[in-house]
């Protein structure tokens, strides 16, 4: 038996065979969702109920007539029928229809008579079926325009650097940028056929509410998600951010997954939603926190990768305290940085310290960016002697910090932290281990 087939036992002692179908439709789908149900009942599997999934009880095959309506004091938020939906099913017996279960605005109905007459009247289901989808799209395209919002407006701003050189953020910026583009195309689209049902229903005309073509882009935003998600965790250099992400996902699919299991309504679902944040974000920061933690614990490893180290170019004394190696690249160019630390294991502070920070890009903007948000320093006297000492074409001094310089060339950007600074002839070494 499948993994999404289950055996309960009915009150007659009875075993029911049961599976679930996860399957989403939206409000102005209505019509192709009952035709999905009653073709369901035609292979013998008959709509029980609605939890996280379509749950279907296996049986004799039937000619089982569906009808999905909207209900309107429904929300969002609602895992199950509202009480006061208990007066419209009643209303809806009369009429030879019999509520089986419903979510959000939905309501699923079985056909009970023969006779039985609509529901409601064709403009009154149309400006229900138009208010429940405008809603839902409004509130999904706020939400995804603020968290895209947020994610450009960091970009643009003083992290530049670690968006634009990342690949799990810059596939993430895409990826979020990609489903606000979806949404309010749907948005659009969705404006341009409400206008025109309108004048077909005022024209006496009825409207089927078939399946949209819109599902196919879904599932390919679904499959380059979940495709980059993976490829980000399967990268050393992107394992943190791409776990952190998934962690995002995460948080998503557990409150779902417990929305749908225990169906409360809107209270319920925010509470859930609530609950599942304050346990799981601070999960994903100590994770952040810790994942680096272990990342540079082996010093071994560091030195293998890093290309350019104290020893490369003059004596150190004492031990390795520190090693730090990182390389991220992206179609916009790449960063490298790399750090060692050599001083005494029972001393806080380190006797001799290196830092280097390389940033390479073919397009000269990012890298008049990066120079405008990563040096920090300013100009002096001394800077021109500086900039030709190294090769470079601009260099500034951190006045605060002296033993900083930043270094701007043709095609690259360094940014150069040590406690004892390169002279003449080191400088040639330096520059040829990080090909500058």
């Amino acid at each position: 038996m499948s993994d999404n087939m289950s055996m309960e036992v009915s009150r007659e002692g009875v075993a029911r065979e049961r599976k679930g179908v996860w399957r989403i439709y939206r409000y102005i789908e209505c019509d192709a969702f009952a035709e999905y149900l009653h073709d369901m009942s035609l292979q013998g599997w008959h709509f029980a109920e609605w939890k996280s999934r379509l749950i279907f009880e296996k049986g004799e095959p039937a000619d089982i007539t569906y009808y999905v309506e909207v209900f309107t004091k429904g929300s969002e938020m609602d895992e199950r029928l509202r009480e006061d939906a208990e007066e419209f099913a009643e209303y809806c017996g009369a009429a030879g229809w019999k509520l089986i279960d419903g979510k959000k605005r939905y309501c699923i109905f079985r056909k009970e008579r023969e006779d039985a007459v609509p529901i409601v009247t064709e403009e009154e289901r149309f400006r229900n079926v138009c208010r429940a989808e405008m809603w839902q799209l409004l509130w999904t395209v706020l939400g995804v325009a603020f968290i895209a919002g947020s994610d450009w407006l960091q970009m643009l701003g003083g992290n530049f650097t670690g968006w634009i050189f990342s690949p799990v953020m810059l596939f993430m910026m895409v990826d979020i940028t990609a489903l606000l583009l979806l949404r309010m195309f749907q948005c659009l689209a969705f404006a341009v056929w409400a206008a025109r049902m309108r004048r077909h229903v005022r024209e006496g005309g009825s409207i089927r509410y078939g399946r949209t073509k819109s599902r196919f882009a879904w599932y390919g935003l679904l499959v380059f998600t979940f495709a980059g998600l993976a490829y980000s965790v399967a990268r050393g250099d992107a394992f943190i951010a791409g776990l952190a992400c998934l962690l995002a996902v995460g948080i998503l699919v557990t409150v779902g997954g417990l929305q749908g299991h225990f169906r409360p309504l809107r209270g319920g679902s925010w509470a859930i939603a609530i609950g599942c944040v304050l346990v799981l974000v601070p999960l994903a920061v100590i994770l952040s926190i810790a994942g680096p933690v272990g990342y540079y614990a082996n010093p071994a490893d560091d030195l293998l990768r890093l290309p350019l180290t104290q020893m490369d170019y003059r004596q150190v004394e004492g031990q390795i305290v520190y090693t730090a190696y990182e390389s991220n690249e992206t179609i916009f160019g790449s960063r490298l940085y790399g750090a060692v630390n050599y001083g005494d294991p029972g001393e806080p502070e380190p006797e001799d310290s290196l830092s280097y920070t390389v940033y390479r890009s073919g397009f000269p903007w990012v890298l008049e960016k990066v120079w405008d948000t990563e040096a920090q320093g300013e100009r002096t006297e001394g800077s021109a002697e500086t900039a030709a000492r190294w090769g470079a074409e601009d260099a500034r001094t951190d006045l605060l910090y002296q033993e900083t310089l930043y270094l701007r060339y043709r095609d690259a950007i360094l940014i150069f932290s040590s406690g004892e600074m390169p002279g003449e002839d080191q400088i040639a070494i330096v520059r040829e281990k990080l090909e500058l």
